[in-house]
């Protein structure tokens, strides 16, 4: 399942991404965030690897995040896997000029579990977290 949702951001490129890849940040915008634990590569570098865990409901879920390109400051791609769903998240951050940002993410889940949970679920979830880290960001 495929999707791309986007965020306008009223702050500069340079801030936006600044935030975006200091992973302490994780526990002020991603909804259940637990902890986030670097586990192999250079952090931020093509094939650096993380465990992230979270809560969603009465569930804790251990997500493996990898990036697999870096070409910041305009685009950051990383593979996200965990409980037999994959996603590839294709993060676009776009200078609109006049201290505004769009963040862009082209989105494409797969795995076993996708027909059970639900399409639109995915798409949801990631347009709130979206909305969360703009909040977090323009209230700094």
């Amino acid at each position: 399942m495929k999707f791309q949702v986007e965020i306008e951001i009223n702050l500069p490129r340079k801030k936006v991404l600044e935030h975006y890849t200091n992973l302490d940040n994780l526990q002020h915008w991603v909804d259940g965030f637990i902890s986030v634990e670097h586990v192999t590569g250079e952090v931020c570098k093509p094939g650096a690897r993380y465990e992230v865990k979270f809560r969603v409901g009465n569930l804790n879920i251990l997500a493996t995040e990898t990036i697999t390109r870096n070409d910041l400051p305009e685009e950051l791609w990383l593979e996200e896997e965990c409980d037999g769903l994959t996603n590839l998240a294709k993060n676009f951050f776009i200078d609109l000029g006049n201290g505004k940002t769009k963040w862009v993410i082209i989105s494409d889940h797969s795995g076993e579990f996708l027909p059970k949970i639900g399409a639109s679920a995915f798409k949801k979830k990631t347009v709130k977290f979206m909305e969360s880290f703009k909040k977090f960001m323009e209230a700094l």
